[in-house]
Formats: structure tokens, sequence, C-alpha cells
């Protein structure tokens, strides 16, 4: 195992005035919104996972495709797994979970020999300039669409707080059925946890942790996958940690990772109200002074988690004849 981190740089403190404006920007509602619950000015969609506390709008769907460009910048590469030349050559690529599918658009311009196909289970996808070599599908994770064998790498990315804890040998296996033997599968994930952080962040995120088990969802599973991917029967599991740190290091991907950070507890903030028992103006406040704590003060950072492995080939392994 590995670990890496940005350099030490201090960022800037300046995003700490952008805090909750989003929820009640106009462009929170989604093409086909009435498909959607709205709490907060925030849309939710009817069918989405129910575990699941953030929003599915146009304002998250931003925030996941600047996330997305992030997290490759922080473990620079949109992936981690060694397929950079089967990409080139061509293959069959998955991507679960895909949000508004940044990940399987950027990888199908890199890559014109490989198809990609892209799955979530709401559709948010941003289809607009999309290379001819992907295809989004709107898609359970608990039972894809797809026949077994189907690709040659699979991928899925930050999931941590949509599964429960008994259900992720279920997800793996379910990707595994439709992982080729001999693919790949790549799970990058995060643990719900900031580490090094200021007394306000700390509280916050102890109570979004208590929150999601609550749910029988283990926010901070994360470091577990590699145990699980090998017990499901996933070969040469490799596990790689990646620092990424908030307000700090790198300056400008620092300053990036705050705004973000803020853009989430902006998507939260209708579940978490709730939970947290505040006011909208107490909440604003918390979230105000955990944002400045996020801006360089404490050297607070998130884990990124990073597993690939191999689906077993029988006919690799069986005798010659």
């Amino acid at each position: 195992m590995t670990i890496a981190s940005l350099d030490t740089t201090p960022a800037s403190d300046a995003t700490v005035n952008h805090v909750n404006h989003a929820p009640r920007h106009p462009h929170a509602r989604p093409v086909g919104s009435d498909s959607y619950i709205w709490i907060d000015g925030r849309g939710f969609p009817k069918t989405g996972n129910p575990k699941y506390l953030l929003p599915n709008d146009d304002i998250e769907c931003q925030r996941l495709t600047t996330q997305h460009y992030i997290v490759g910048r922080v473990i620079k590469s949109p992936y981690r797994a060694p397929i950079t030349e089967a990409l080139e050559k061509g293959i069959k690529v998955l991507n679960v979970g895909c949000g508004p599918g940044a990940w399987s658009k950027e990888l199908a311009v890199r890559f014109p020999f490989s198809t990609f196909v892209a799955t979530d289970i709401a559709d948010v996808f941003n289809a607009t300039g999309s290379p001819p070599n992907v295809t989004f599908i709107v898609a359970d994770t608990f039972k894809l669409p797809f026949e077994d064998e189907s690709f040659d790498y699979v991928f899925q990315r930050f999931h941590c707080l949509c599964f429960t804890e008994a259900a992720w040998p279920t997800i793996i296996r379910e990707l595994m059925r439709v992982t080729k033997p001999g693919g790949t599968l790549e799970l990058v994930e995060i643990s719900c946890t900031i580490h090094d952080a200021g007394p306000v962040t700390t509280t916050y995120f102890e109570k979004l942790r208590m929150t999601m088990l609550m749910r029988g969802v283990n926010s901070n599973y994360a470091p577990l996958l590699g145990g699980t991917m090998t017990s499901e029967g996933l070969e040469n599991v490799k596990h790689e940690q990646v620092k990424w740190n908030i307000g700090w290091g790198h300056p400008e991907l620092g300053r990036l990772t705050t705004e973000n950070t803020a853009a989430t507890f902006g998507g939260l903030k209708p579940q978490m109200l709730l939970v947290l028992g505040l006011d909208e103006e107490e909440y604003d406040q918390t979230v105000r002074e955990a944002i400045k704590e996020l801006s360089g003060a404490y050297p607070s950072y998130w884990t990124i988690e990073c597993f690939h492995g191999t689906k077993p080939d029988p006919d690799c392994d069986a005798p010659e004849r």
C-alpha cells in the first residue's frame, strides 16, 4: 500500500463567503423535475436510492463534475488500475453509478477505440456533446441489465453513502458478474471522515456518520473494501491510499476542494437540518464556521482509497491438453 499527498503550500480562504447559496439557485430544478421530490429547494428523485442523503439536481451534478476533475488531479489519473494499454487498443468499459457521466466522457475522448457504458439509478446524465462511444443507461447497481461477463473493465467511484455495510458483498458480486474472466474491477472510495479537522467540522461529520449508521450505512467502510473484494473471489487486489488536502497544500486544488466541500454541505442541508436539530440560520452559521476551519486553519484532508483486482479466468488456470 502506498500513500501520496500534495505539496503543503497554503491555499486561499476566499471560499468562505460562498456557503449555502446553492439551495436557492434557480438551476436546482433539472429537466423532468416532476419525478423529483423538492425539499428546501433541492431535488431528490422519487425512484432514487433511499439511503442516499444528497440530492440529484443540477447543482449536485455540477458539484460532481467539478469533483471528478479535482479527484483526477489529486490521484494523478481518472483511474489507478494498469489498464491504459488495453484502453488504447479498445475494450468494453462499464462505469457504475456514473452520476452526470464526466468520467466516462473524459475517457471516451482519450480512448476512442474503447466502448463505454455508464449507468446510474437516477437519470442525471449530461449527455450533451458526448462522444459516440459512450452510452448512458438508467440502472440499479444491485441488478445491472447486462449479461454475465460483458465488460473488460468495470469502474465505480465514491459510493460510501449509497450502500449498507451488509450490501457491499452483494454489490461486488454483481460487478464481478458482468466482468469478463481476466477483466479488471476498480473501486475508488472515500471515508466520510475529515482527518485533522477543526472542532466544528469534526462534530458535523460525526453527526453525519451516526446518521448514516442509523440507516445501516457505514460511511467509513472504504478501507475494508479490499478484504471484501478478496473474499468475493477477486485476485491480485491492490490498495493505494491518497491524501486529499482540503484548503491547503496545492493552492488551486486546496481552494477547489474547500469550495466542493461547501457545496456538499449545501446538498446535505435538507436532511441534516433534521438530524442536527437546527433551524436554517443555525445550520448556515455552523457551515460557515466549518468552512473557515477547512480554508487553511487546520491541515485537514480526506483519504481516498483506491482498489483494483482481477476476476479469475478459469481458462488460464486449466492444464494444457
